[in-house]
């Protein structure tokens, strides 16, 4: 997967002057810090119109949907923000002229510029929160077929990153049959995974209570556990702090992760679980 992407990298650009996005922004922003696992269908019924939606929030990454019409480019303010195309597309142009073609399972990082639909573009949009943000140094784009090669796929259980600026990182996942991500948090980072395929079980939380001891951070991952099922299309958006754990129960799972703020990869607590032993030994978190 490294090699097969070594040639998608980030050069130096930097865009500026473009319009800002409106968003309409959640009313609780407390709900908006506990760990949410839901999928695109539910999310784009609450996304009667065209632009922004916020739809989750946590303390290092916004998550939006976006609709955008032919009739009307969405104009994008600058600033980094990890875009995943669902459905229709278009093209994204940057503020210097450059166009990328968009189709569903585009994903990338983007920076200003602006959003033009064919067929009505549907999408995430991921943003940092904070102080973690920074210029992003070139925009880049992928297909599925550049992320997913039929000769080529992740490790089993390992999440391989793609891309990143600062503030955010996009990474991607090929989980096969009976394998998984072993139940972890992170601390100082928020993720929103959003599965391309596949089907399993999505845990959130401990169900170690009071006898969960050994990582850093106890005093604040003792969580009640939940189970949800998983398909194509499910998003889990998983704020820090909140333990979380995969079972893949069908052929290959294939998944985006986006990162806020960028995942240097030791931001990884494994929380034991008293109660239950269902990842197998050779699953390793990201």
């Amino acid at each position: 997967m490294r090699r097969a992407l070594a040639a998608l990298t980030l050069g130096a650009l930097v865009l500026t002057g473009c319009v800002t996005e409106e968003a309409e922004r959640p009313r609780d922003k407390e709900l908006t810090l506990e760990p949410w696992v839901g999928h695109w269908d539910r999310a784009l019924e609450l996304h009667t119109q065209a632009g922004l939606r916020v739809l989750r929030r946590g303390p290092y990454l916004e998550l939006a949907t976006l609709r955008v019409s032919p009739a009307r480019p969405e104009e994008l303010a600058p600033g980094p923000r990890a875009l995943i195309v669902v459905e229709g597309g278009g093209l994204y142009e940057t503020s210097e002229g450059e166009h990328f073609t968009l189709e569903p399972g585009s994903c990338g990082l983007i920076s200003g510029g602006r959003l033009i639909a064919g067929s009505e573009l549907r999408a995430l949009l991921l943003r940092p929160e904070g102080k973690a943000r920074g210029p992003l140094e070139r925009p880049v784009i992928f297909s599925v077929e550049q992320l997913f090669p039929e000769e080529v796929t992740a490790p089993p259980g390992k999440i391989v990153e793609v891309a990143r600026a600062p503030g955010l990182s996009l990474h991607v996942g090929a989980i096969h049959k009976l394998a998984g991500l072993r139940r972890h948090a992170h601390l100082r980072h928020d993720v929103l995974l959003f599965f391309l395929s596949g089907l399993g079980t999505m845990g959130v939380g401990s169900e170690g209570g009071e006898e969960t001891g050994g990582s850093r951070g106890d005093a604040l991952l003792k969580r009640g556990f939940t189970s949800s099922p998983i398909s194509e299309r499910a998003l889990a958006f998983l704020p820090a702090e909140a333990p979380h754990s995969f079972i893949n129960q069908g052929e290959t799972t294939l998944l985006l992760a986006v990162f806020g703020p960028d995942f240097d990869g030791s931001d990884g607590h494994t929380i034991p679980d008293a109660s239950r032993t269902e990842t197998p030994r050779s699953v390793k978190s990201e």
